[in-house]
């Protein structure tokens, strides 16, 4: 099968080039995501025609089997599985319409990009030049924490010279993170490699 990947940060599309190969799958991953100029927590419409277009890219030219959309969740309150979902079934009723044969699945990243990144401790402790992590540090995302870490917070206050910068910051941490570290503290990233393919989570991704 081939996963193409849709998401809508810049964070995510520098960085997932870096990320998709590291991850163990039968399936081929389209290692270059494609980027919808969507806002995470418009209403269902506009969600769908924003993704649409990146949707028909991949499933077109790419020849994409499965197409993932990953997205932030933000402040929404709703539980992920039904937002995705809900997303999921409107993306799959709009490719019947456009008849493009293609599997589709939501992926809500809790809440956001960073809380990934901040989820393998060990990738960020290997650059101690640029992050600071001390124990508190560690002790908010582990064990299985990081989805409800203030993860952007956490990051501004590990960098130990200038500021965040929320695109090469992301490329060094992934650069540095192992798939299966991230997993062990953030359920919404093993959602994540459940539907890459991951043998890992094959069967769940409620525990690590």
């Amino acid at each position: 099968m081939r996963i193409g990947f849709v998401v809508e940060g810049d964070a995510e599309y520098a960085a997932f080039p870096l990320l998709l190969p590291k991850i163990q799958t039968r399936h081929t991953l389209l290692k270059r995501a494609l980027k919808a100029q969507v806002d995470p927590v418009a209403g269902l419409g506009k969600l769908v025609r924003g993704l649409m277009p990146s949707v028909r890219t991949l499933v077109l030219q790419r020849k994409a089997n499965l197409v993932v959309v990953v997205l932030d969740r933000e402040q929404q309150t709703g539980c992920p599985g039904n937002l995705g979902a809900k997303l999921r079934t409107a993306l799959v009723a709009e490719c019947g319409r456009e008849n493009l044969t293609v599997k589709i699945e939501v992926v809500l990243k809790d809440r956001m990009f960073e809380n990934w990144l901040v989820a393998d401790v060990d990738a960020l402790r290997s650059m101690p030049q640029r992050f600071s992590v001390p124990q508190t540090f560690a002790n908010q995302v582990a064990p299985d924490r990081a989805d409800r870490a203030d993860a952007t917070r956490l990051l501004k206050d590990a960098v130990k010279k200038g500021s965040y910068d929320k695109v090469e910051d992301a490329k060094r941490v992934i650069g540095a993170a192992e798939p299966l570290r991230i997993a062990a503290n953030s359920r919404s990233f093993r959602r994540f490699l459940r539907v890459a393919g991951s043998p890992s989570y094959a069967g769940q991704s409620r525990v690590p």
